[in-house]
C-alpha cells in the first residue's frame, strides 16, 4: 500500500510543466499509467487520441534508450529496440519528412498510401 500524504506530497512538488514540445522528458517526471502501455507496445501499429494526451510525449520518451529502460517490467519488448520515429511535431529533416515534404512528394503524383507505407 501506500501513504495517500505521501502521493499527494509527491504531485504536489511535481512540476507545473505539462508540455515538453517534442523535447526529452526529464526521467524524474516520466510516470507509465497502466491506460498507457497498451500503446506503447509494439502491436499498436497506430495511436489515436486527441491534443493533449500524451502522443508526443510518448514520441519523445521511445526516441530515448535511456528512458525507455525505466518502464522494460511493463514493456519488455522495447528492451533492446532501435526506434526511429517517422513523424514528429518536432521537426527533423534528417530524420523524417516535414510537412513541405509531403506536400512535395503528394504534387510529384507519389501516392499517400507509398508515403505511409515507407514510414
Amino acid at each position: 500500500m501506500f501513504d495517500v500524504n505521501e502521493l499527494r506530497d509527491a504531485i504536489l512538488s511535481s512540476p507545473l510543466e505539462t508540455s515538453n514540445f517534442g523535447e526529452e522528458p526529464e526521467p524524474s517526471t516520466l510516470y507509465v499509467p497502466f491506460s498507457h502501455v497498451k500503446a506503447l507496445r509494439l502491436d499498436a501499429n497506430v495511436v489515436v487520441g486527441g491534443r493533449g494526451v500524451g502522443k508526443s510525449f510518448w514520441t519523445s520518451v521511445l526516441r530515448s534508450a535511456s528512458l525507455r529502460s525505466t518502464f522494460d517490467n511493463l514493456v519488455p519488448e522495447l528492451t533492446d529496440l532501435d526506434i526511429n520515429v517517422g513523424f514528429s511535431s518536432r521537426e527533423d529533416i534528417d530524420l523524417y519528412p516535414n510537412e513541405d515534404s509531403f506536400a512535395l512528394m503528394l504534387n510529384q503524383g507519389i501516392d499517400p498510401y507509398d508515403i505511409w507505407r515507407a514510414l
